[in-house]
């Protein structure tokens, strides 16, 4: 590996994979290992990245949410605001904030 972090591809792997010069390739951590593939599109890249898993939220978290999302969705539905909405969904916004950084 270079010190700019690149790594070249021995030729029989290119030819295993299919991949040429310009292809784009996709790097992912599986089971603890680094492995690459050859990017097809962007159903190929889904999964990629793990994400954290929010079974177990709080249920005021949850309620949180949902409100903000409820609002969010009646501020933005007739697609103009006034100053009130706006300072309502700053006022839920900094609720949740002060809810999520104490549990």
């Amino acid at each position: 590996m270079t010190a700019k972090g690149q790594v070249t591809i021995p030729v029989t792997v290119r030819f295993a994979l299919g991949i040429a010069p310009g292809d784009e390739v996709v790097f992912a951590i599986e089971d603890g290992r680094g492995v690459f593939r050859r990017a097809g599109g962007v159903l190929d890249r889904a999964g990629t990245l793990a994400l954290p898993s929010r079974a177990d939220a709080p249920p005021l978290e949850l309620a949180f949410l949902i409100a903000a999302t409820i609002l969010a969705g009646l501020v933005a539905s007739n697609g103009n605001a006034n100053w009130i909405e706006g300072v309502q969904l700053l006022a839920i916004y900094a609720m949740a904030c002060v809810v999520f950084w104490y549990l």
